[in-house]
């Protein structure tokens, strides 16, 4: 069995004026996105750097660095996982955060929780497809294999 989600994304605070944008269809089926204006993509989230780090350090099998590269790793019925990221800052707080790898559903959602999630309204930048998606969409895309 493999872990449920798999991924390569960019993870910002989603303004809250993102509009629709085009559907994407790389994936083979059409996936909403999101239209960000390019001065709103960087917004800081509200959650400091040294706060989401400890978050992260928290998480078992976890291993966080000072300079905000991580390495996550895990075993279970899903099989083996692991996540590599990279968080980013300007004055103190979290501006995005890059991750690459897969793992289940809901150690994603302990991952998201590290940024504030679901209280900090967050969106995912599909790297390779260079497109804003919203939580559901990237789950789509995520699971598709």
């Amino acid at each position: 069995m493999t872990p449920d989600y798999r991924f390569d994304i960019r993870l910002y605070r989603r303004p809250t004026d993102a509009l629709p944008g085009p559907e994407f269809t790389g994936s083979g089926d059409g996936i909403p996105t999101l239209s960000v204006p390019v001065d709103r993509q960087a917004e800081p989230m509200a959650i400091t750097f040294e706060e989401s780090l400890d978050r992260l350090a928290s998480l078992p099998g976890c291993y966080a660095e000072p300079d905000g590269s991580i390495v996550w790793t895990a075993s279970g019925p899903e099989g083996r996982w692991q996540v590599d990221g990279n968080l980013y800052d300007r004055g103190g707080k979290i501006v995005n955060a890059r991750f690459a790898g897969q793992c289940p559903a809901e150690a994603f959602d302990r991952l998201l929780a590290c940024f504030g999630w679901p209280e900090e309204p967050l969106m995912m930048e599909l790297v390779r497809a260079g497109v804003f998606v919203g939580d559901d969409a990237f789950r789509r895309v995520a699971t598709h294999r």
